[in-house]
């Protein structure tokens, strides 16, 4: 009996082919364990002859795409060329029947082969929503490849994007929420994109903060670096940053400084959240209590 692949697509260009080797290495190791075999597809804008993947050849395949494809799209954000390659895939991989997406700045932390039992039957493809919100992303895509193109989305959108510049903020996502009706969209649960957006607040809340941290590193099946907070950025205040360098296949004198650094400043941002902030909130009590009892 052949094993049926579970396939993925990667859209990037060269900035970026250290950081999807490691989130290929990512899902790799998250899925020791499951009998699937992955495929790879590489959606690329320069030679192929340069690049080394840690796969075995018989695992991925190169596609090139052409920069034309990019002709009189907004250039917006900083990965907006990846953003508007991943609306060719369902017509460049048309013999499939789904295919997943994924973003090249994410790290699987579980196994991502449940995502095939989804029947997404006539929906286009399957999202996770905008942090709780009425909007969707395209960070993570199971996309329904014969819908899709049944619906002409490819068309639909490049021609809405084309000719409502004004109304493109976040490259194809904003086309994508605007042209797609709800119905033809099915929403993933959140461990499949999990983001992390809050900040520093007062102290209560940043104890309810570290326990849904410690529940998002144990249950996230993928965890999502999206916005400017890279692993191997300086002043990184994700604070999951340090299981990307679990997968770094190789790790150089810079990338040690970087997370030496980023170890250090997330030691310090520890020390002011939880025991400077108790402080002053035992101070303030005292002061309150203090203040009361002299009237």
């Amino acid at each position: 009996m052949t094993t049926k692949l579970y396939k993925i697509a990667l859209c990037f260009d060269k900035n970026y082919l250290s950081h999807v080797n490691a989130l290929v290495a990512s899902i790799l190791s998250s899925n020791k364990k499951n009998k699937e075999k992955f495929f790879f597809y590489f959606f690329f804008l320069w030679d192929s002859n340069n690049i080394v993947m840690n796969l075995p050849q018989h695992q991925y395949q190169f596609i090139y795409m052409n920069e034309n494809i990019f002709d009189g799209l907004k250039d917006c954000l900083y990965l907006w060329k990846a953003a508007y390659m991943r609306l060719h895939i369902p017509n460049i991989l048309k013999q499939e029947d789904k295919i997943l997406y994924l973003d090249s700045d994410i790290i699987v932390n579980w196994d991502i082969t449940k995502l095939r039992s989804f029947d997404l039957k006539d929906k286009y493809f399957a999202v996770c929503s905008e942090n709780n919100i009425s909007m969707f992303n395209s960070w993570v895509m199971l996309i329904n490849i014969q819908e899709w193109r049944t619906g002409k989305i490819t068309d639909i959108l490049l021609d809405f994007i084309k000719n409502n510049p004004d109304k493109i903020v976040v490259a194809d996502q904003s086309a994508l929420n605007i042209c797609i009706p709800k119905k033809k969209v099915f929403l993933l649960p959140p461990i499949y994109n999990q983001t992390i957006q809050f900040r520093l607040s007062p102290i209560w809340s940043e104890y309810k903060k570290l326990l849904l941290l410690i529940n998002i590193w144990f249950n996230s099946v993928v965890i999502h670096f999206n916005g400017k907070q890279k692993p191997w950025n300086f002043w990184c205040e994700h604070p999951l940053w340090f299981l990307y360098y679990k997968y770094t296949a190789t790790f150089t004198y810079k990338m040690f400084i970087m997370m030496l650094y980023n170890f250090f400043y997330s030691i310090a941002r520890f020390f002011w959240s939880y025991i400077i902030k108790l402080l002053m909130y035992v101070y303030d009590k005292f002061n309150f209590l203090l203040k009361k009892y002299l009237k």
